[in-house]
């Protein structure tokens, strides 16, 4: 009599290859999800910035931006973005040339820190994880 199928131990190896095997990538598929989602905050707030400095070409009107207890400071006026706190050394001034005093803006995000800068004298605005 010839047998058909798999044996109990066969399929226990087959299901503890498998379980291993869900164990070390889903807490790195994880990770890396929660930086994708945290990083997409930061490109909005870089897309902001480039709309700022764009505007300030544009209108022919300097735009400056600080922060007060972690809140960005545009003109004077807080912008609020949910989730980020920020930190700034020294203000950054996009000019009516299309140009900037550069700087650099600490963004932190609920799990992850991120450094966004901006250069001088052209403003490129480019961000990294710290």
């Amino acid at each position: 009599m010839q047998k058909i199928g798999f044996t109990l131990i066969e399929i226990l190896i087959a299901l503890s290859i498998l379980l291993l095997i869900f164990s070390i990538t889903l807490p790195v598929s994880f990770s890396m999800l929660k930086y994708y989602k945290e990083s997409q905050e930061v490109d909005k707030l870089v897309i902001f910035l480039s709309s700022l400095r764009r505007d300030a070409f544009l209108h022919n009107k300097e735009h400056i931006i600080s922060e007060k207890d972690g809140i960005l400071n545009i003109d004077g006026k807080l912008n609020e973005i949910e989730g980020l706190k920020f930190f700034i050394d020294v203000p950054i001034i996009f000019y009516k040339n299309a140009t900037s005093s550069g700087g650099i803006i600490i963004v932190n995000t609920s799990n992850f820190k991120f450094k966004v800068e901006i250069s001088s004298p052209f403003g490129e605005i480019k961000y990294e994880k710290i």
